[in-house]
Parts: structure tokens; sequence; C-alpha cells
């Protein structure tokens, strides 16, 4: 944050009743009692007053601290580039700014702050700024813990169909090789009666017999099928390791370490390769449909996102399974994206039994789950909308019809979070 020279060292502080009216006296009176920090900046962005809260969290005394530059006390070292940018931007022109930074205290402790700046004015001219600042490092590091967990259960959820859909074409490229062994063997035979002919015309000797020989090798090996089958076989090698190479980079990709700064990612891969790993979920109950639109680069946190998605689509699978169970028929999970203005979609849409009207108000509860004990944790739908709302300044609603279906609607801006801040914690 932008300030003067710093005032000389030996400056004392202020009395706050002595120097301010009875209004002010009592305000920062006032705060004393408050739990969170309360600082006071001049137009200049010097420290005026501290509450006990604030010396406490930034590890000053009131004597230390009082006209000196905030930058010196709180260098917010670590605050992502677009938060600290809106900050300044919000100090140059007067402007009030809400917002979580980053900062490290004297003795190197690192938090998490929740700031919420204003400025005060005094007939029409701006004479500083009030700062409300909380400590919200639990909070978040109890949330990325609380995601964390849920994307190893999701991992651990879809292990089994993980090895399944890489075992499906492993075997596709282990028969193929078989053929081809098998078949290798059988034109080096006949490789090896060809030789012969060939040595004995050079030779001058008789070859008819080596001839016929040859032709009895060329009927063995059924060279006309090897002709027309190896080539599949080998495309057969080829796709096969295609699609293990998806799989492995599809998991690689949504258990990649969490992220703590928005990155432009092209949203469309991503939900890709989470429905890549998701397909042992619902190919049996469901058709997958997708109708990806053209959209722009998305700044969000990627692998949060995958989250989302994947609960969506783990929750439209088991919604179609309950319904076609014991009937042979298989149902339709839909994933569309598309651009609205300056947010994307990603509607996941179901054709299962829809959401009954008395619990509708109830699914983003935490722990709330109409699934039997053991196959839910009540935490998908909970840990998706905070991923979308509080993480990414969107929004994650949906339509259902009784005995129809559901489509859930994940909304989030093209440019990130409005507010900018970072959702990352300090290890």
């Amino acid at each position: 944050m932008a300030a003067p020279q710093d005032p000389p060292a030996t400056r004392r502080p202020p009395d706050p009743s002595a120097e301010a009216g009875p209004g002010r006296a009592e305000l920062l009176r006032l705060t004393q009692s408050m739990s969170c920090a309360v600082l006071f900046t001049d137009a200049a962005n010097r420290l005026t007053w501290l509450n006990d809260a604030s010396l406490a969290l930034i590890g000053v005394t009131l004597e230390e601290a009082v006209g000196r530059p905030v930058r010196d006390l709180v260098p917010l070292a670590g605050t992502d580039a677009n938060t600290f940018r809106r900050l300044r931007e919000a100090l140059t022109t007067g402007q009030p700014f809400e917002g979580t930074v980053f900062n490290r205290d004297r003795a190197g402790v690192g938090r998490w702050l929740r700031l919420q700046v204003s400025p005060t004015i005094h007939e029409g001219a701006i004479t500083g700024y009030m700062t409300l600042a909380s400590d919200v490092t639990e909070q978040l590091q109890l949330d990325r813990r609380l995601e964390f967990s849920e994307r190893m259960a999701a991992m651990g959820t879809l292990a089994t169909g993980v090895a399944h859909e890489i075992n499906t074409p492993v075997q596709f490229v282990s028969d193929s090789l078989h053929f081809l062994s098998g078949a290798t063997g059988d034109l080096m035979t006949l490789v090896d009666a060809l030789i012969a002919v060939r040595s004995a015309v050079l030779a001058g000797a008789p070859a008819a017999s080596l001839a016929a020989a040859a032709v009895v090798a060329e009927d063995d090996a059924d060279l006309e099928y090897l002709r027309e089958n190896m080539p599949k076989a080998i495309e057969s090698c080829l796709d096969g390791v295609d699609r293990v190479s998806t799989i492995v980079r599809s998991v690689k990709e949504f258990a990649h370490p969490h992220q703590v700064t928005m990155t432009s990612v092209d949203l469309n891969h991503a939900v890709a390769t989470t429905l890549t790993l998701a397909r042992n979920e619902y190919k049996y109950v469901a058709d997958l449909v997708t109708d990806f639109g053209d959209l722009p680069p998305v700044r969000c946190l990627v692998g949060a996102i995958n989250q989302v998605v994947l609960n969506l689509v783990v929750n439209a699978a088991h919604a179609i399974g309950a319904k076609v169970k014991g009937t042979g028929t298989k149902g339709r999970i839909t994933v569309r994206t598309r651009a609205e203005g300056d947010l994307v979609v990603i509607a996941i849409e179901d054709t299962g039994g829809g959401i009954a009207a008395d619990i509708r108000d109830r699914i983003f509860e935490s722990f709330f789950t109409t699934k039997p004990v053991g196959q839910g944790t009540g935490q998908g739908l909970s840990l998706a909308r905070s991923i979308v709302a509080k993480n990414h300044g969107g929004t994650l609603t949906f339509d259902t019809v009784e005995g129809a279906g559901s489509t859930f609607y994940v909304r989030l801006p093209i440019a990130g979070k409005a507010e900018g801040s970072q959702t990352g914690v300090a290890a």
C-alpha cells in the first residue's frame, strides 16, 4: 500500500480521548471491546490508532505502530497480485475494499486475514481509512482439509472403476500382442522357406522341392489373413495404449496438488477429463451425451471445479441407478457447457427420479443425504456449493421434476471471482 516517507520513529502515539471529539473517542474505546482487529489510518495510509486485537495480530506495540505506514507492519507479502492491485486501487480512489489477504507477522507466522476497508470522510473529504481484519486462517485450513478429504474419498470411490477402465484397453493390447507374436512366428517360418528357395536358385541347384515347401509355409501362415489382420492388431495396440494414457493423464490432472491461486484454463478439457474418470460410475446405468460450447479461458481453481463436476456426475449416476434398477434399461446423463454473458455454465442433466419436494431445501446442507448408510457422506453437494459460491463467486442451482430427473447448473465468472481474494491456505 503506497505511502509517503516514514515519519520519525520517536513519534509518540496520541491519546485518542484527548485528540478526538467525544464521538471519535467513544468509537475508539468501542474498538477495544471488539475481537477483530481494527486499524485507523490517515489519508496517507499511516497508522493513527489500533485496538489491542490489532496489536496482538501484528505483533507490535501501539508506540511502535502509530505514525508508520501500514505497509511497514502489514506488507501482505504472499497476497495474490489481483487482490493486491484491487486494494491499491481502492486506497487510491477512496473506494471500500473487501477481500482475503496473506500476511506474516514479525515472528514469521503466516496468516490469512479477511479485510474490510472503508474510507472515513469529513466534510466531503477523505480523512483516512478504517480497516476491520479477521483472522480466517483456521477456517480456510478447515475448508481445505474438508475438500482434500472429499477428494481422497472420491479417488477411493473411483479407484476400482479406474482400474477396470485401464484393464479393458490393456486386455485389448495383450490379446493383440499375443496374436502378433504368433503371426510373427508364422511369417518367420515362411521367410526361412523363401530364403532357402533363393539360396538354391542362386546356387543353380534344383529349387522345385524347396519352392513346394515355401508354398506349404505360406498356406500354414495363411498369408492373406495375416495381411488383413496384422495392421488391425497394431492399430488395436495403439488405441489401447492411447486409452491407458488418457486415463492416467486424467487421474494425474484430477489428483493434481491443490491450487492456491486461480489460473485461466480450458474448462471443456477439464470437464472431459473428469468424465473420463467417472465413466465406470455411470456406464452401466446411463449413456453419456456431451455438448461442449465454445468457451473462452476461464479463471478458476481447476482441481476444485473438477471435484464439483465429479460429485454432480456421480450423484446423477446414482439417481438414475435407483430409478432403472432391475429394469434392464439405461438412463441418460447430458453434460453441456456454454458461455452466458460474463459467465460460463456447466449443466449436468440426468433422467433419474428427480428430487422430492420436501427435501429440495435441504440438499445443500452438510451431512444431509438420502443414500443408504455407507454410500454417502452428505458432504458432496454442500462442498460443491461452497467451492462454486465461496471460492469462485459463482452459483450452483438446480431444476428438478419428480419422476423425470434433475439438472444442476454451475455458473462461474469467466474472469474469476469478482472479489479476487485468494482461497488457498499456507501450510
